[in-house]
């Protein structure tokens, strides 16, 4: 059961509340004033395509053990992560200006970063200490979520 809830359902769930903004979207159109909104989500997935793509290139170069600072990993230690955090802003800051009625929507993009900073951040940290004897030291300079210069 708690497989099923913890790791299924809820992330399912949250994801579901995310999209209720595209709904509206999809059902009064998009208008000028969705641009901001849709910029965010083009950042945001670019954010995540990127991190992934050069996560994808350390590991088929990685020697074990070793931490991945290239590129924006040497800025953040979840820039995929931030990728789609901001991609659900961006989903709701689109529906926001057209439909400020809805404003409530906003608990989707809020309970996917949730997600995001007290289950999947913490436990994926867990793991990579256990796994890459490095990692401590890259936890102390590097920024757990935000591009921040490295040695903040």
């Amino acid at each position: 059961m708690v497989n099923f809830f913890g790791i299924h359902y809820m992330p399912t769930f949250l994801v579901f509340l995310g999209m209720l903004p595209l709904f509206v979207i999809s059902r009064d159109g998009v208008s000028a004033r969705s641009l901001p909104g849709m910029a965010v989500m083009l950042l945001g997935t670019g954010l995540e395509f990127f991190a992934d793509r050069q996560m994808h290139s350390f590991l088929a170069d990685e020697t074990r053990g070793q931490v991945c600072e290239r590129g924006l990993w040497k800025y953040s230690r979840h820039p995929n992560n931030l990728g789609e955090i901001t991609l659900w802003l961006g989903v709701y800051l689109a529906m926001l200006p057209c439909a400020p009625e809805y404003w409530y929507f906003g608990i989707g993009f809020i309970g996917i970063a949730l997600l995001f900073n007290i289950v999947s951040i913490p436990l994926m940290e867990k793991r990579q200490m256990s796994r890459r004897p490095d990692y401590g030291e890259y936890r102390k300079t590097t920024s757990r979520l935000l591009l921040l210069p490295h040695g903040k």
